[in-house]
């Protein structure tokens, strides 16, 4: 039972979806991801009026203008509203906020052509009624000093200070007894030489009150890498069809030990397995596949025995819908016959669906979600309510992942374990099953596997005009020269930091981004279903925290938690990187394409991995951005029509276009990936860092899947806490432990 266990959550690892959530990183219905089929612009605008602007208003005071797109049929009238100064004024919807005194620029630009804008200038004046009162400052009557009382040689620790009464202002002074010993600079201690010192804090109001603390500075423990100790596969499958591929997941323990493999198929005339574990079924039979480690060959995986079909469902005659109207509800669009739709496989893609439609009698509808199923936890919520009074919308949705959970709660999706076993043909992209089985059983029906998916997709992207401004090291240069360790991290931005002008950071975005992303670099997985434990005590993740808290004291980060999605430091330029996902880059909701102006270039650089650790031994995290299409309960549908025919059908679409992609003598899935990052990014550097990362270079981490958003997450508050205001990482994340790991273990680990 407990090794079922144990298969069945490691399914759910290779995967996870919380797409982008809540208001910080969901994906609007109009944003697309780079591989997604939108429609292009038919009727583009060609003028913009703005009525109701108002020429001076006060701190506080707001006015919403009108805004006018013509001509009258254009095919996207959306326009972008953006502030020369966001400290001055802001706009939203069209609301101008007066914020502090000045002369701000309130710009429109059209959604759908940059070029057509109009702008208009606003005056702030601070009214005398509006002058916000002078603060109240507290002087403090004691200080005293937090933190661990011995440091390293050569490295670094935090110290904080706690004042009385409560609300008195901390700042203070800091001082070292002996500089040759050990020296401090806004609480960051760093030692130089064996011995003892005292560091002094002094309050900047008030002298008299100080607070001592006595440091030891011990020699330096060398990082070590752990040695391998065992090898565990996971295999989505353990049968596959002649012909077909499956992709396998190799873990080697104990955490933080290098998890590359070299892999061996022993009857590879009935299958073979490339170097990044790659299955390819040759012919009917059976095959062993085994992961060994390539620090120590000799510690292996167990067999894992992998059977080889003939298919024998190919002459079962396909059912006969009667002409029964298939919806399908999305996100993005499916049907490709529309004349705006484009896609890579667009050809393809109207050959099956023509053939689908034909061969099965039905007709295929593509529908969006309607305005009150906006994205988020009110779609999934809109789903549960329409299948609670038994009225289904649709026969299909297109969901994140991350909702399945709440959607098979409220009855509002059926299980396909059969059917898939009948009919999919094994082909399903192994992160979307694992992710898409839910409490031992499948929700999901997927596209497959997709050759070319770009995997890096969540990183520190840069301003490429800026670096280039200020004479900056590329970041991404140095990743692809395998100089990107945690302290030559720390080098760049302590370098770039020197090179910036004043009141411009090098880091900005959000904590708990850099964490996880730093993290999953090292290889280590906070939530890890492969030996069902959560490792967020590990050394990985206290170090990749305590090193963000120290970039912060020292700073180079802009210390505040942003998701950084359309305002903030990076927009501003107050800031050189952001944390972000791949598809912000030059989202018209996220990052435009002109968000500096003319020369908005973007750049992408991974996060990085621990000193003990090289190159070749980091991955980078995935699976936050997958979704599946699910089968609708409480659907009145004719009896002819079944849930079983319903999935036959759509699985059958998917895969003939992908037959008929890669039959294509033209198709070439590496040139595809990199035409997807082109489109995106402008610095190759970057893009040969995204490119870096193959499926054998990931790693898949469920921690902040089990939540409707990622912002809903209690550890992303956490980090923001831990990096921003100093406070202590084991107490701070200890008081979600408990819930988190019961969350966690209830909704996956059921049926287990």
């Amino acid at each position: 039972m407990k090794k079922w266990f144990s298969f069945v959550l490691v399914l759910v690892l290779t995967l996870v979806l919380i797409g982008c959530g809540g208001g910080e990183t969901e994906k609007p219905d109009d944003t697309p991801k780079p591989d997604d089929k939108t429609p292009t612009t038919e009727v583009k605008p060609t003028k913009i009026e703005i009525s109701g602007q108002k020429e001076e208003i006060e701190i506080g005071e707001d006015f919403t203008i009108t805004v006018k797109v013509t001509p009258d049929n254009a095919t996207d009238k959306k326009v972008r509203y953006s502030t020369s100064s966001s400290a001055i004024a802001t706009i939203k919807e069209g609301k101008v906020t007066g914020i502090s005194a000045g002369t701000a620029t309130i710009t429109v630009t059209a959604n759908a052509d940059k070029n057509v804008k109009a702008e208009f200038t606003v005056t702030v004046k601070a009214g005398e009624e509006e002058t916000p009162p002078e603060p109240v400052i507290i002087p403090p009557t004691s200080i005293a000093i937090t933190g661990k009382t011995q440091v390293e040689q050569g490295k670094n620790i935090n110290l904080a200070i706690t004042a009385e009464p409560e609300g008195a202002k901390k700042d203070v002074t800091w001082v070292s007894s002996d500089e040759s010993i050990l020296t401090v600079n806004n609480g960051v201690v760093k030692g130089i030489a064996l011995g003892k010192a005292t560091v002094t804090a002094t309050s900047t109001l008030d002298p008299t009150v100080q607070a001592s603390y006595e440091i030891e500075v011990i020699e330096a423990v060398e990082i070590v890498t752990k040695k391998p100790e065992s090898v565990e596969v996971f295999a989505s499958e353990t049968e596959i069809y002649e012909g077909s591929t499956l992709q396998l997941i190799a873990t080697v323990y104990p955490n933080e030990a290098v998890q590359n493999v070299t892999w061996e198929s022993t009857k590879p005339e009935v299958a073979t397995i490339d170097d990044k574990g790659k299955v390819t079924a040759i012919t009917e039979g059976t095959t062993y596949i085994i992961a060994y480690s390539q620090v120590d060959s000799t510690i292996k995986s167990s067999r894992v025995k992998i059977k080889v079909l003939h298919d024998e469902t190919a002459g079962i005659p396909k059912p006969d819908f009667q002409a029964y109207n298939v919806i399908f509800m999305h996100n993005t669009p499916l049907d490709p016959t529309g004349e705006n739709y484009s896609s890579i496989s667009k050809l393809f893609e109207q050959q099956a669906w023509a053939e689908i439609q034909s061969e099965y009698n039905c007709i295929l509808i593509d529908e969006s979600f309607p305005t009150d199923a906006s994205w988020g936890p009110a779609r999934y919520r809109w789903i549960n309510e329409q299948a609670a009074v038994g009225q289904a919308m649709a026969d299909f949705y297109q969901v994140p992942i991350g909702w399945l959970g709440s959607m098979v709660t409220g009855n509002a999706i059926v299980p396909v374990d059969s059917f898939y076993a009948k009919w999919g043909k094994s082909q399903m992209a192994s992160i979307q099953k694992v992710g898409s089985t839910i409490q031992g059983k499948l929700y999901g029906v997927s596209e497959g596997a997709d050759i070319t998916k770009v995997y890096a997709d969540l990183g520190i992207y840069f301003n490429v005009g800026m670096l280039e401004k200020y004479k900056i090291q590329n970041p991404a240069e140095l990743f692809n020269k395998g100089e990107w360790n945690y302290s030559q991290f720390t080098q760049w931005v302590e370098s770039a930091q020197a090179l910036l002008p004043s009141g411009v950071k090098v880091l900005s975005g959000h904590p708990y981004y850099y964490w996880i992303g730093m993290v999953s670099a090292a290889g280590t997985k906070i939530s890890d279903t492969v030996k069902v434990q959560i490792n967020l005590f590990d050394d990985v993740p206290i170090r990749a925290a305590e090193l963000l808290r120290t970039l912060n004291l020292s700073g180079t980060m802009t210390g505040v938690s942003e998701w950084m999605e359309s305002s903030g430091a990076f927009f501003d330029q107050t800031a050189l990187c952001s944390t972000g996902w791949l598809w912000f880059c030059k989202g018209s909701s996220r990052w435009p394409s002109d968000i500096w102006g003319e020369d908005s270039r973007f750049g992408y650089v991974p996060f990085p991995w621990p000193d003990n650790l090289e190159k070749g031994a980091t991955r980078v995290k995935v699976g936050t951005d997958e979704v599946v299409w699910t089968i609708a309960a409480q659907r009145e549908r004719p009896t002819y029509v079944t849930d079983e025919d319903l999935y036959r059908m759509l699985v059958d679409y998917f895969y003939r276009t992908k037959k008929y992609q890669q039959e294509d003598p033209t198709f070439d899935a590496e040139a595809i990936k990199r035409g997807t990052l082109e489109k995106k990014l402008d610095d190759e550097e970057s893009i040969e860092a995204m490119l870096y990362f193959t499926f054998d270079k990931t790693v898949v981490d469920l921690t902040d899947a089990i939540y409707d958003s990622i912002s809903g997450c209690p550890f992303t508050s956490n980090l923001g806490s831990i990096v921003n205001s100093g406070a202590d990482y084991m107490q701070t994340q200890m008081e979600d432990y408990e819930i988190f790991e019961n969350k966690f273990l209830a909704l996956y680990g059921l049926g287990a």
